[in-house]
């Protein structure tokens, strides 16, 4: 008896792979199934036969699995007869909605070429206003002019808080009768040199 975990190994393959092979063949399964445990699934040789007929016939003949999984349930005597080839609904929904996508990515690409081409553009109109700059920049009459409102500003700052940083009169101190000395303004006794 083999698990799904042994015959993936045995046909060099995912579990999921088996698994899906083995839902193909369900019909033909019948009786050559048993379990281990709550969960774990086992399957006889017959069910071996089964799935290296189904990959034989998927190989050599190049058809699909369900086809294939068709011609070996057919073979068997457990299955449908083998239907011919005819695209079906589920193939032409496929491809309508292949294309469906093809032509949104085709948009998509082409929304995103013309907003590189509006940033390109945004750039080299900057870059261009950058040069220009650039080149002016020594340019006597647009720098001098510059430069001159600088410094007049500046120079006009600076006079105006010299102005206001000035220093405050010093005044001499004068004795009192008493003997003491006073800074003039002060009122406070004590803040004068003595003589």
């Amino acid at each position: 008896m083999y698990t799904v975990k042994d015959l993936a190994q045995r046909f060099e393959t995912t579990e999921r792979a088996v698994r899906l092979r083995l839902k193909l063949l369900e019909p033909a399964l019948v009786g050559h199934t048993g379990k281990i445990g709550k969960n774990v699934r086992t399957y006889d040789d017959h069910v071996v036969d089964l799935l290296e007929r189904l990959e034989d016939i998927h190989r050599e003949e190049g058809l699909t699995l369900e086809d294939a999984a068709r011609k070996v349930l057919a073979a068997n005597g457990n299955g449908a007869k083998p239907t011919p080839q005819v695209p079906s609904v589920q193939s032409a929904t496929l491809e309508a909605l292949r294309d469906e996508l093809t032509e949104l990515l085709r948009e998509r690409i082409e929304e995103l070429k013309e907003e590189r081409d509006y940033w390109r553009r945004r750039a080299e109109y900057w870059e261009a206003r950058f040069l220009t700059l650039l080149a002016h920049r020594h340019s006597p009459s647009l720098w001098d002019r510059l430069l001159a409102l600088f410094r007049h500003r500046n120079n006009a700052h600076k006079n105006s808080t010299k102005r206001d940083q000035s220093a405050p009169e010093i005044t001499q101190p004068q004795i009192s009768a008493e003997g003491a000395d006073h800074t003039v303004g002060t009122g406070i006794p004590g803040n004068g040199a003595k003589r």
